[in-house]
């Protein structure tokens, strides 16, 4: 088995299902770069056949362009939460789906190329589809498992299956850490009443919260002690203008967040900084949260 980590960045447009729907938010040019070379002639050679595939969106080939990349003998390509393409006018019916999509970039993360026999080989992509539908940005993390006959012009594809990646439940967490951080801006916005509704989305029913202080711990528990904690912390500390998080690790079901602000406190205005980890539920809710407050000027996770 060859397997390649592959740095790359191509414009197609794949698949879209809106069950696999995900805010993303980027705007990413429009790059067609390799940046690593294979290490075998056939990993070359079905590396080549994938980048044509993938191409072939960018620049808006026919249906005929696609068709002729797969199994004249029958075909099968699957995308979650729809049925299977196996006709010539399903794939036209399809393309025809995804071809209006703007801005469409899949990122190749890792291909696998194990030979089937002389002819025939399994492939496994790990791919990161993001496009723009309107004005809205869409990413879908995907596996993908390609089953590949050759014959006298080349590659065809039998069998093209989609799955979302594991990594998906990561890019959740994300979004979620996104989500939490933003809603704090409805406090002057919309008022206390409007964030506690929608901050209380993101919380865990069990949610606890620990805040440090130093040698201090202060918990609280609930929805309810989440705003207390709020409350509690505010009342000895205040940010002034600058504000910024970021992800130190993330994991499926935890985020460790180092905060950048101006902080006032003990009657002082400091460039400030510290750690905010956060365990999730299986459905992805908040379950415990402890702010790591290192009275200091400068922090690192590695404090904590």
């Amino acid at each position: 088995m060859f397997r390649r980590q592959i740095s790359a960045v191509i414009i197609p447009a794949m698949f879209l299902t809106t069950a696999c729907q995900r805010n993303y938010n980027a705007n990413k040019p429009s790059v067609a770069t390799l940046t690593t070379a294979a290490s075998t002639p056939l990993e070359a050679d079905v590396q080549g056949f994938v980048e044509t595939w993938f191409a072939g969106f960018d620049s808006h080939e026919s249906a005929l362009f696609f068709l002729q990349r797969l199994s004249s003998g029958g075909f099968s390509i699957e995308f979650p939460g729809q049925a299977p393409i196996r006709s010539a006018r399903d794939f036209q019916a399809w393309l025809a789906g995804v071809d209006p999509l703007q801005r469409v970039t899949h990122t190749l993360r890792t291909v696998e190329v194990k030979p089937l026999g002389p002819t025939s080989v399994l492939v496994d992509l790990r791919v990161d589809w993001s496009a723009w539908d309107k004005e809205k940005p869409l990413f879908f993390p995907a596996q993908q498992r390609w089953n590949l006959e050759k014959d006298a012009a080349g590659w065809k594809i039998k069998s093209y299956v989609v799955s979302e990646a594991q990594e998906a439940r990561y890019h959740e967490i994300q979004e979620s850490m996104k989500r939490f951080f933003a809603n704090y801006g409805i406090i002057a916005q919309q008022g206390w009443d409007r964030f506690v509704e929608t901050q209380t989305q993101l919380l865990a029913s069990n949610v606890v919260v620990y805040n440090h202080y130093g040698n201090q711990e202060f918990t609280y528990f609930g929805p309810t002690g989440y705003f207390a904690s709020l409350q509690a912390w505010g009342a000895r500390f205040a940010t002034e203008g600058e504000f910024g998080f970021e992800p130190v690790a993330v994991g499926p079901d935890s985020a460790v967040v180092k905060i950048n602000s101006v902080l006032r406190f003990d009657g002082q205005l400091v460039k400030h900084c510290w750690i905010e980890k956060f365990s999730f539920d299986a459905q992805g809710k908040i379950t415990r949260l402890d702010v790591l407050m290192n009275e200091s000027q400068s922090c690192t996770a590695a404090q904590f």
